[in-house]
């Protein structure tokens, strides 16, 4: 019988926990799966041990730890970010940035470009900021402050700046005062290690992105973690010594007391650092589509884990806490600050109306009259114990209670989903996996890779489930936060609905009231749960996801709320009712008929479209799945809103449904 370690001790599996590892094996085949003795493809190609500090070019992410040997350097961006709006006093801001490659005439160099912005007729010139400066290349800051028209209109820029076409036109587009936003949501949008490249090489959804652009103008694009995927940082020569393997295959430092204790060295530091910056620079201009939306389309983004590398926040004390951890850590929040919020740490407040307790840095942008979106950050605090902490829970309750009265919608964007699938897998199972080196080595010849064995010798798994909200040491903390949403909803009269990304699947959760409401708009418990994930990675084993939509069902998540994955794809896929292993992004949109006016019945409704793309027909046209989620009404005082009955109730005494009158009446 298999065992497991617990300090120290070996101790037997019980029998569930055995055959939850089998049904785990059945699922995956790790029985079956052939021995490898070939190196780990990574995006970028087969790596060698001998290979030199830069990885290959040539395929996938294209990034590079250090410039190639006559590389063209040419300008990177310009990149426009969101910063917010003031319905009530008709502003808009944003900022754009730039950054400049070095220059062999120094004065040519530090001299000050200027952005020229043409907006209705008037031309204005925006002055640089000098935000910082790596390697002599210089990020240049354009700070965007306009006024919300009685219309949606179009506004145009260019730059009078070395390496930038002077007669290069960008444009992006400001919604009217009153007008509900159109905004689109995506996440994973990069490769990991062990994607295939072959078939998931190339992000074919920004043209999408880009066709309902042009079609309707999307007034923001919401990045919801893993903007890109930083993970081969760890085959610097430097960090592949330090983790005591080669780079490719699990290292030992785990368990190992010394290296544990090493310093973040010098050497380190500049490869790391140059790692990030150059894997930013090249990644984010990578492909012309990419490129085109973040210049025209003003972006709001949080980090996630491979923002920094995977699984950051959900590892052991021992390593979470290590010098080399904490001085990566370091490195990747100086260019995730720059490159995605363009600012620094400590000019972040300043700089982006950002707000949090230590290092964390949450955001609120008001998307329209009607809407609000909150963007907790999740990484800063994380820990194996927690996922955010006391202290920035209040700040963001604090900024949510003082919203204008006018929000109906509050989406809060929660980089990993609160509401998904279980894994049907004990914590006992995965701390087997975790402890035994053959199943480890068993399950790293699945077609997973290094989506169950990571770099530092632990199983990557664990630190998955660890770090999801319903792992065992998040469970209190997720109740406590849905409670403390739903008395905000009720007080406030808001609709919470959650978007996320990480699973690399597309899914419908829900939160609603026990006994279930025949009318949710009446139900301030209802709160829906989009996951839209990834964009350009690769989807999820199918294997695993076939596994999760077969054994998830309805659950309590306490006396008065119940939770439960829709089956949205029952229709076109009957085999993936629940969760979709499909590239995707959301769309969204409000409740409209079919000419474009705003429906009477619509209760101020908003549409989360997934547009999912056909995997065999990669630059068709997605397909779409939309979720409809009205306001929340408040019903008459006195007045108890009117409970569904049961399918069971209606199959037993052949009570037939009403018809539906009302658009969003459940289904």
């Amino acid at each position: 019988m298999a065992g497991r370690i617990t300090n120290g001790c070996s101790e037997e599996l019980s029998e569930k926990e055995n055959k939850d590892f089998a049904n785990l094996a059945a699922h995956l085949g790790v029985g079956e799966a052939p021995a490898s003795s070939r190196a780990k493809k990574h995006a970028y190609g087969t790596l060698d041990k001998d290979e030199s500090e830069k990885p290959s070019t040539k395929d996938g992410d294209s990034c590079a730890l250090v410039p190639a040997s006559g590389e063209q350097l040419e300008v990177a961006g310009p990149f426009l970010n969101f910063l917010g709006c003031n319905p009530a006093h008709g502003s808009w801001r944003a900022s754009v940035l730039l950054v400049a490659p070095p220059s062999e005439n120094r004065a040519v160099m530090s001299a000050q470009p200027t952005m020229t912005v043409l907006d209705e007729g008037k031309t204005t010139n925006v002055e640089a900021e000098r935000l910082d400066e790596y390697s002599g290349w210089v990020f240049w800051r354009f700070d965007l402050r306009l006024y919300l028209g009685g219309k949606e209109r179009s506004v145009q820029y260019a730059f009078h700046a070395e390496g930038v076409d002077a007669e290069r036109r960008w444009s992006f587009a400001v919604p009217g005062r009153g007008q509900r936003w159109h905004w689109g949501f995506f996440t994973c949008n990069g490769l990991d290690i062990d994607a295939d490249v072959e078939k998931f090489g190339e992000p074919h959804l920004w043209r999408d992105v880009l066709a309902r652009h042009e079609e309707a103008p999307l007034h923001a694009m919401v990045g919801g973690g893993d903007q890109l995927y930083n993970d081969s940082l760890w085959t610097a020569p430097s960090l592949r010594t330090w983790l005591g393997g080669d780079g490719l295959h699990p290292g030992t430092v785990y368990n190992d007391d010394e290296r544990l204790k090493q310093e973040f060295s010098t050497e380190q530091r500049q490869a790391v650092s140059d790692f990030y910056f150059n894997h930013y620079r090249t990644h984010f201009m990578s492909r012309r589509s990419l490129a085109d939306a973040l210049a025209s389309i003003p972006q709001v983004n949080m980090y996630d884990d491979h923002d920094i590398f995977d699984g950051w926040g959900s590892y052991p004390p021992r390593l979470q806490d290590c010098p080399v951890f904490q001085g990566v850590w370091q490195c990747a929040q100086q260019f995730y600050y720059l490159f995605q919020q363009h600012t620094t740490l400590e000019r972040s407040v300043k700089h982006g109306d950002m707000f949090g307790p230590g290092q964390a840095r949450s955001m609120l942008r008001m998307l329209g009259e009607d809407m609000a979106l909150v963007v907790p950050d999740t990484r800063a605090e994380r820990t194996t114990k927690q996922i955010i902490s006391p202290q920035a829970y209040d700040m963001l309750f604090q900024r949510m209670a003082a919203l204008p009265d006018t929000v109906r919608h509050l989406v809060l964007v929660l980089t990993v989903p609160i509401v998904f699938a279980k894994l049907p897998l004990s914590e006992g199972t995965l701390k087997a996996i975790d402890s035994l080196p053959a199943v480890r080595n068993a399950l790293a010849k699945t077609g997973l890779g290094t989506a169950l064995v990571d770099n530092f010798g632990h199983a990557q798994l664990l630190d998955d489930v660890l770090d999801h909200w319903d792992a065992a040491p998040h469970l209190a903390e997720r109740k406590a936060f849905i409670k403390r949403l739903q008395h905000l909803a009720r007080a406030r009269g808001l609709r919470v609905s959650f978007i996320s990304g990480d699973v690399h699947v597309c899914a419908v959760g829900r939160l609603y009231s026990r006994p279930k409401l025949k009318h949710l708009r009446f139900d301030h418990r209802f709160m829906t749960q989009i996951t839209s994930s990834a964009m350009w990675n690769g989807p999820s084993p199918e294997g695993f996801v076939r596994m999760l939509n077969q054994t998830n069902t309805a659950a309590r998540l306490s006396q008065r709320t119940q939770e439960k994955m829709l089956r949205i794809f029952a229709v076109k896929h009957p085999d993936w009712q629940k969760m979709l292993p499909r590239r995707n992004w959301c769309e969204v949109v409000p409740f409209e008929d079919k000419d474009g006016n705003a429906d009477p019945r619509s209760h101020n409704a908003l549409v989360f479209v997934l547009r999912v793309e056909d995997p065999d027909k990669q630059e068709a046209p997605p397909e779409t799945f939309p979720t409809i989620v009205p306001a929340y009404t408040r019903h008459l005082r006195g007045m108890r809103p009117a409970v569904r009955d049961s399918t069971l109730f209606t199959k037993c005494f052949c009570v037939s449904p009403p018809p539906v009158t009302d658009p969003l009446e459940e289904y």
